[in-house]
Parts: C-alpha cells; sequence; structure tokens
C-alpha cells in the first residue's frame, strides 16, 4: 500500500514537473521576438500538451511493465517539449527545403493539437481494458523449447554460408568507414534472403539468452547475467544499413526482456544499458549525420550538432515544419491521391504483395517533392501524422496515430501476459516500435510488421504447437504404466 501510494506521489510529481515547464516554455516562445510570423500559434501546442499531461494521469501510469507506453511517453516529451525548447533556443528555422506558407503552419499546428487530444484521449478511455493489471508484476517468465528455431538458424546459417555478401548489409557501429556503406546484392529472391538473415541474427539473440535463463535458475550465477548484457549490446551493435533506431529499440526491448527475467539485477542492468545506449547513439550519430570518422574531428560533429540540434529533432521527430510541409504536399497533389495511391503506398514494401502494389510517385515522393520543390531526393520521411493529413484531410489526418497507439497498446498486454522469453522480446519490439511511431510513418510501420515480425509470431505459433504436441504425446504414453 506504502509503495502504490509513493508511486503515485512520484507520478504526479513527475506531471507537475513535465507540465508547468511545457507551460512556461510556451510563454517564452510566445514572447520571443524572435518568432516567426507563420508560428505565431505554435505555442499552443507546448501549451496544450503541458496540461494533458499534467491532468491526464493514465498516459504516464504504469509505465515499469509496459515499454510501448514507456516509449510512447518518451517520444511525447521530445516532441512537444525538448523539440520545442530546442527551437526556441536555436532558432525556429530548418535550414533545409523551401518554406511552408503561414496557411500551411496554421493548419499543421492544428492537426498537432487534434493528434494530441486523440492520443491522450485513446489512452485515457481504454486504459482499463489494456493495462488494468499492469501495476502487478507481469507473468513469471518460462524457459521455452526452441525446436523450429533450431531449424531456422540453421537455415539462416546455410543461406549465410552459401551466400556471403548477405553480411555487407550490416554495419558495426564502431567502425565508422563500414558504417556508412550501403551495398547492392546480387542475390536471388530479391529481399528475401537477407531478411531471413535478419531475421535469424533477431532469434540467435533470444536463443542465447533463453540460454542463459535456463542456465541461471539453476545456479543463479550472475556471470549469466553479464553475458546476456554482453550479448544483447553486441547484437545491437551491428546493425542495417544506418538507421539509429536499428540501434536504440532492440538495446532497450533487450533491456527489458533481462529486468524481466533478472530482476534483482534491474539497477545494474539499466546503469550498463545507460552508459551503453548513451555511447552509441552519439557515435552514430556523430558519423552519420555530421560525418565525423576520428577521434580529432569529434569536436567539430558536436559543435554542429549544437548549432543544428533543434532542426534534426523537427525533421526525425515530425516537427511542425514537416507537418506544414505534408499540409503542402496535399495543397499540390488532392488530386492526385485515390484509393489505389493509399493501398499502393501501404503495400508496395509488403513481401508477396509488393507485386501487386506499386506506385512511381505515391506519397514519399508527394512529401519529398513539397520539401524540396524538385524530385531531388527522397531522403526525409513524411510524419504520421502528415500521411494522415495527406490521405484523407484535415477530421481523420490522425487516423493512423490512433491505430498504432491502439496496436501499441494491445501489444504491451500481450507482453506483460506473455509466458515464454521468446514472446516477451517479440512483443516487447513490437510495442516499442509502435511507441516510436512519431519517427515513422503508415508505410514504415506496415512493412515492419508485415515483412519482420509476422513471420516470428508464425514461428512461435508452430513451436508452440510442436511443444504441446509432443507433451501430450508423453502423457499418452506415460498413462498406461499409472
Amino acid at each position: 500500500m506504502k509503495n502504490n501510494k509513493k508511486k503515485m506521489s512520484l507520478n504526479l510529481i513527475w506531471r507537475l514537473l513535465i507540465g508547468i515547464s511545457s507551460v512556461l516554455l510556451s510563454i517564452l516562445i510566445l514572447l520571443d521576438p524572435k518568432l516567426p510570423q507563420e508560428l505565431e500559434y505554435f505555442p499552443i501546442v507546448p501549451l496544450l500538451f503541458g496540461l494533458l499531461y499534467t491532468f491526464s494521469n493514465k498516459v504516464s501510469k504504469n509505465l515499469k511493465n509496459n515499454l510501448g507506453l514507456l516509449g510512447l511517453n518518451v517520444m511525447l516529451i521530445v516532441r512537444y517539449f525538448i523539440t520545442s525548447f530546442l527551437m526556441w533556443l536555436q532558432g525556429y528555422e530548418v535550414g533545409r527545403g523551401v518554406l511552408p506558407s503561414i496557411d500551411n503552419f496554421e493548419v499543421a499546428v492544428l492537426i498537432m493539437i487534434l493528434e494530441m487530444i486523440v492520443i491522450f484521449g485513446i489512452i485515457e478511455f481504454l486504459h482499463r481494458r489494456f493495462y488494468s493489471n499492469s501495476s502487478n508484476s507481469s507473468t513469471e517468465v518460462q524457459f521455452n523449447k526452441n525446436f523450429v528455431g533450431t531449424i531456422f538458424l540453421l537455415i539462416c546459417l546455410g543461406i549465410t554460408i552459401i551466400y556471403p555478401q548477405v553480411l555487407n548489409n550490416y554495419s558495426f557501429v564502431f567502425t565508422t568507414v563500414e558504417y556508412q556503406k550501403n551495398p547492392i546484392l546480387n542475390m536471388p529472391f530479391g529481399s528475401l534472403l537477407p531478411l531471413i538473415v535478419q531475421f535469424g541474427i533477431m532469434y540467435l539473440t533470444i536463443s542465447i539468452i533463453n540460454w542463459n535463463y535456463k542456465k541461471y535458475k539453476q545456479n543463479k550465477s550472475p556471470i549469466l547475467v553479464y553475458f546476456s548484457i554482453f550479448i544483447v549490446f553486441l547484437s545491437s551493435s551491428f546493425i542495417l544499413g544506418n538507421s539509429r533506431l536499428g540501434i536504440l529499440i532492440p538495446m532497450i526491448t533487450g533491456m527489458f526482456l533481462l529486468n524481466r527475467i533478472f530482476p534483482e539485477y534491474s539497477k545494474k542492468i539499466y546503469s550498463l544499458f545507460g552508459i551503453f545506449a548513451a555511447i552509441i547513439l552519439t557515435i552514430s550519430t556523430m558519423v552519420k549525420q555530421f560525418k565525423v570518422e576520428s577521434i580529432d574531428q569529434l569536436n567539430i560533429g558536436l559543435s554542429a550538432f549544437n548549432e543544428s540540434s533543434a532542426s534534426l529533432f523537427q525533421s526525425y521527430f515530425s516537427g511542425v515544419h514537416n507537418i506544414a510541409i505534408a499540409v503542402k504536399a496535399r495543397e499540390l497533389f488532392k488530386l492526385d491521391i485515390d484509393l489505389e495511391t493509399i493501398l499502393s503506398d501501404l503495400f508496395s514494401s509488403v513481401m508477396l504483395l509488393s507485386d501487386f502494389f506499386y506506385s512511381n510517385f505515391g506519397a514519399v515522393n508527394m512529401f519529398n517533392y513539397s520539401f524540396y520543390n524538385s524530385s531531388i531526393s527522397t531522403d526525409q520521411i513524411l510524419p504520421m501524422l502528415g500521411q494522415g493529413y495527406l490521405y484523407f484531410g484535415f477530421i481523420f489526418s490522425p487516423v493512423f496515430s490512433a491505430l498504432v497507439v491502439l496496436f501499441m497498446m494491445y501489444f504491451d498486454k500481450k507482453c506483460r501476459e506473455s509466458k515464454t522469453v521468446f514472446e516477451v522480446y517479440i512483443y516487447a519490439y513490437i510495442a516499442i516500435r509502435f511507441g516510436f511511431y512519431f519517427m515513422s510513418n503508415a508505410v514504415i510501420l506496415v512493412s515492419f510488421f508485415t515483412n519482420y515480425f509476422l513471420l516470428l509470431l508464425l514461428l512461435i505459433l508452430i513451436n508452440k504447437k510442436i511443444v504441446f504436441s509432443s507433451k501430450v504425446k508423453a502423457k499418452k504414453s506415460l498413462s498406461p504404466n499409472l
């Protein structure tokens, strides 16, 4: 009882801290003489966020056992408070692309407000359904036999031996020269084989942790805990391409899993992962964004980051500028958007369906054309909210955001109720990926879920069936002797 009261008090203090800080920030932005005319309504965004976060206790409640909700909280604070603070501190201009009109910015602010209300409303009204038992401890995790996974890992090993070039897809975060590679592979079946190997790397990581957990339950050796931490850290350091989410999400998910199965080491796990995450994200950001290739260039990279972090945060966390660009894109291409365009965008990257859905100039192209006023590049990520506005207009602009939050809540619940190492990891990974949705869009998440995790969920289901069948046969063979 005392612990519950203490948690409630800490939660209230946290909400008040964020709320008051956001309200004060909105006042500072409002009074800022450097505030551009097109952003005159922008101070409403941090103001409303501060009020909603303070008075909606459900959004920040029970974060410990719900990785998706924790990730969403981080994204909300980064997007609405930290990004707004950096804009006030460093300037409001992005420094790349064209400047949207005043009307574009006004609409952008309005749909950001609408999305915020929808997100908080969904969590407030459905919190009891998805998080009713999350204040209690999660289901105890069991070691699980993994027949199907072993076969799958052998297949991945065979693919790697036959096509060793598949490993060129991966970069080690500490080797800066390799980190910037983006190789084109000559392999049969398109992207299928690299995708299977990608599954295999994740499955190998979970399998090692699963084995360590089995041994730990027998002898309680702390070496197995630290070895598991090392495995998560090592596997997170090998990333596909140069996406920092490819580093961050596996690391956070691994931390969450280890904290779940080794709760007595939770403080050490959080401390070590905090250090590792800070080191890896700093290195990856310096290399990718500022082309730092040696220690001598580090000061230059840090200086560049300090000068442009507001612009970077707007680009990566669906800032008001990028939302305004999406508003502009709808003005330019409204007549070109139909059901076929939407379906092609959503399913063009889905395995087995991509041959039936293809678009030369979809929403991502429209957004980038509006960003640069030309087709020179498609490197900008279309925000989820902007994609909804581009397809459906003002009222239904938060439709993808609402769906993603619902999926996040569902997988948080599934993760909490999971009984095996594999299920906890898979469901936690999906939940936090959806919780981090401000850094992606519907095209990316549909591709991620269908190409990446449906296969892993299928493997888990098949393995369950095989294990269950073997148990039934074992009971039947013993029953005549009883």
